[in-house]
């Protein structure tokens, strides 16, 4: 499949998001998004889902839209579990990435978290937290991500 060109722009105080058709530029929609400072926008793999996440000041917020501008979910951050999980998270979304198939998405905030989620639910499938100090074990471990 081949991916349209998707721009972010800001007019008026507003986020815009323009969808371009990638041979002649000309723009195919445009929509005003629910965000209040958008900081990055993002195409799937497969071209299905568009992702749109705030500002770091504006905390844990990503938009997934599909390809024709509906909004499909809205994710607020990771669902602290106490005990497991440092709950001084950081302030936003520091890092945003799809894996190669579309299956996955990683993000990272400005704490040592990483929330991986699952598409198309987009629900959190795995948290992983980074030590200060890596220490390796005997034994090779490999995560491996379906």
């Amino acid at each position: 499949m081949s991916l349209n060109l998707a721009l972010l722009t800001r007019s008026g105080g507003k986020d815009v998001i323009s969808i371009h058709e990638r041979d002649t530029l000309e723009v195919t929609r445009s929509w005003h998004s629910d965000t209040v400072d958008a900081q990055g926008i993002s195409w799937s793999a497969d071209g299905r889902w568009l992702a749109i996440w705030e500002s770091a000041s504006q905390g844990h917020r990503f938009l997934i839209y599909a390809a024709d501008g509906y909004l499909y979910k809205t994710w607020s951050g990771p669902v602290p579990t106490i005990g497991e999980v440092d709950l001084n998270l950081g302030p936003g979304i520091k890092l945003f990435d799809w894996n190669r198939s579309g299956t996955h998405v990683a993000v990272a905030d400005y704490s040592k978290q990483v929330t991986v989620l699952s598409a198309p639910s987009f629900t959190e499938a795995m948290s992983l937290l980074h030590t200060a100090t890596i220490r390796p074990a005997e034994s090779l471990q490999v995560l491996h991500l379906h």
